[in-house]
Order: structure tokens, then C-alpha cells, then sequence
């Protein structure tokens, strides 16, 4: 009998991000922190809001893109309530959550175990611009069975490398239910 795992992630679209993209991204992260622009927090992740935000729109602009979605354009002072998007997925009615980094080798999904998590689904989106990577999906039931880890930053998060997550399904088994 074999010992060797075949990896889970064989599925894994790379492609390159549109300018037109690019530059919805960018007006609307700029809106977005106008939304912010009086709101005091600290830099608790080592990287600048402004950074981490583009790059949290980039993942779900890519993923909506790749998925033909609309993407929730709604300027929320809140945020999602951690839903991006709500779609039919093989026959099955979900909600996701995109989580971005801005690694394309070997990256880790991070989900912050401090907050309550609603979504059905994380989706890992890798995105150096212009280059993207959708890098496979779990459900948030296996997610929060991961042993929570602290950053460096101090927070607590389910670390899960990307190695195992599941293949990202074929751009016609994911369809609209409704934009969140």
C-alpha cells in the first residue's frame, strides 16, 4: 500500500488580474476609506489598512470574476458581516467568504478564531498583481476544527496550509444566487 497523499488542490486557476479590474479595485477601495477616514484602530496585522484592503478586494474581485459574479459593491461602514458572496454551488445554496493574501508560494489560509464566522465557505485567493491564484476552498466547520495559533501580530487564527484545500470546482458548477 501506498504512503504518498495526492495533493487535494489539483485544481488551481492562475491568471492575470484585467486593468479594468485593477481599477474598479482601486476607486472603490478609496471609497471605502473615505468611509474610514475618521475611524482611529491600530495597525494590528503589520501591514497598512490601505494595503490589506486592496488586497482583500482584489481576492474577491478575482474569485467573482473567474466565477462570472457580482461582486457586493456596498460601502459599509460595518463591512460584509464576513459574506461576500451567496451562490449555488453544485446544487447546493452557500455563502463565502474570500480570504486574500498577497503570497503566491506557498500560502497558508488565515481565519481569525477570535470572531464568529457565519459564511458556509472560505475561498483562498492569492494575488500579487497582476498575477492571482485561486488556491482551493474548505468548508467553516473544518476551518474551526483547526487548532487556533497565534500570529506574530498577536491574534489567534485557524492556520490552514494550502496544501489541503479542496480544488476550486469548474467556473460552470458555481452560479449567482444573489449578490450579498
Amino acid at each position: 500500500m501506498s504512503t504518498i497523499q495526492p495533493t487535494l488542490c489539483d485544481f488551481r486557476p492562475e491568471f492575470t488580474i484585467s486593468e479594468d479590474i485593477a481599477d474598479f479595485v482601486k476607486e472603490h477601495v478609496e471609497a471605502r476609506n473615505q468611509l474610514h477616514e475618521h475611524h482611529t484602530s491600530t495597525n494590528t496585522w503589520g501591514v497598512e489598512y490601505e494595503e490589506t484592503d486592496e488586497i482583500g478586494v482584489l481576492g474577491e474581485a478575482t474569485f467573482g470574476d473567474y466565477y462570472s459574479l457580482s461582486m457586493d459593491t456596498d460601502l459599509r461602514p460595518e463591512g460584509d458581516d464576513g459574506i461576500d458572496f451567496a451562490v449555488n454551488w453544485g446544487g447546493e445554496d452557500v455563502t463565502i467568504d474570500v480570504k486574500s493574501t498577497k503570497y503566491l508560494t506557498d500560502p497558508h489560509l488565515l481565519v481569525r478564531a477570535e470572531k464568529e464566522h457565519v459564511a458556509d465557505r472560505f475561498v483562498l485567493v492569492g494575488v500579487d498583481y497582476p498575477d492571482a491564484v485561486l488556491f482551493g476552498w474548505l468548508p467553516r466547520e473544518t476551518v474551526t476544527n483547526y487548532e487556533p495559533t497565534e500570529s506574530r501580530y498577536g491574534h489567534l487564527n485557524y492556520r490552514v496550509h494550502n496544501s489541503d484545500l479542496r480544488p476550486m470546482p469548474h467556473p460552470d458548477t458555481i452560479t449567482s444566487q444573489e449578490t450579498v
